[in-house]
C-alpha cells in the first residue's frame, strides 16, 4: 500500500505533458471498464442505460444518442461552472470512444458465452470505469461528461463527496433510463456500488501526501 501511495503521489507538480499522458492512461482503463459492460450479458453502465432509454425514445443510433446527452451534460456544466471544462474534456471523449471501438470485439470473443467471465467483468468493469475517472479527473485539465458532472454537484453541496456524488448520479440516469426502455441489470447495479467508491480511493491515493 505505501508503495501506491509513493507511485499515486508522484503524479502531482508534474509538466503539462505528463498530465495529458496520465489523462490519456485514466481514459483508456475506463474505455475498457466501458467496453467490458457494453459487451457482457449482464447489464450496462449506467450511463449507457440512460443513452439506450434515449436512443429508443427517440428512434436514434445508440451513437447519436451518446453524443447527445454528452454534450448536454457539458453544455449544463459549462455554464454553471466552466472551469470544470477543458481540454482534458475532449481529450477523455476522444481517447474512450478510440478504446472502446479498438477493444470490443476483442472483449466480446473472450466473454460472449462464458458466464463465469460475465460475472469477473462486472466487478472489474466499474472498478476500470472508476479508477480510470479518478486518475484523469485528478489531473485538473478537464473531466468527462459523466465526472464533471460530479464535480459540479460537489462544489454546488459543499459537503458532499465524490463517492456520494457518484452514486447519486449513477442511480439516477440507471433510473431515468430503466423509466424510457433502457435496460437494468446486475452490472448496472455493481456500477451504482462499486464506480462511485473506487472513484474516492483512487483520488484519495491520488492526492496523498499533497
Amino acid at each position: 500500500m505505501k508503495r501506491m501511495k509513493v507511485l499515486f503521489s508522484s503524479m502531482r507538480n508534474k509538466s503539462i505533458f505528463i498530465r495529458i499522458m496520465y489523462i490519456i492512461i485514466g481514459s483508456i482503463i475506463s474505455g475498457l471498464g466501458i467496453a467490458m459492460m457494453s459487451k457482457g450479458t449482464l447489464g450496462v453502465d449506467t450511463l449507457s442505460v440512460f443513452m439506450i432509454g434515449i436512443a429508443k425514445l427517440f428512434d436514434l443510433p445508440f451513437s447519436y444518442a451518446n453524443a447527445m446527452v454528452n454534450l448536454t451534460i457539458i453544455i449544463i456544466v459549462f455554464m454553471i461552472n466552466r472551469k470544470i471544462i477543458g481540454i482534458g474534456s475532449l481529450i477523455n471523449a476522444c481517447i474512450i470512444a478510440f478504446t472502446i471501438h479498438i477493444s470490443s470485439g476483442v472483449i466480446e470473443t473472450v466473454i460472449v458465452g462464458n458466464e463465469a467471465i460475465n460475472y469477473i467483468v462486472i466487478i472489474i468493469g466499474p472498478i476500470c470505469i472508476g479508477a480510470g475517472a479518478a486518475i484523469y479527473v485528478n489531473q485538473n485539465l478537464g473531466a468527462s461528461a459523466l465526472e464533471s458532472l460530479t464535480l459540479c454537484l460537489c462544489g454546488i453541496f459543499n459537503k458532499l463527496s465524490m463517492k456520494t456524488a457518484r452514486i447519486i448520479l449513477d442511480s439516477t440516469f440507471a433510473l431515468l433510463g430503466f423509466m424510457i426502455g433502457g435496460p437494468i441489470g446486475l452490472g448496472t447495479i455493481t456500477c451504482i456500488v462499486l464506480v462511485g467508491p473506487t472513484v474516492s480511493i483512487v483520488s484519495r491515493l491520488l492526492k496523498d501526501d499533497k
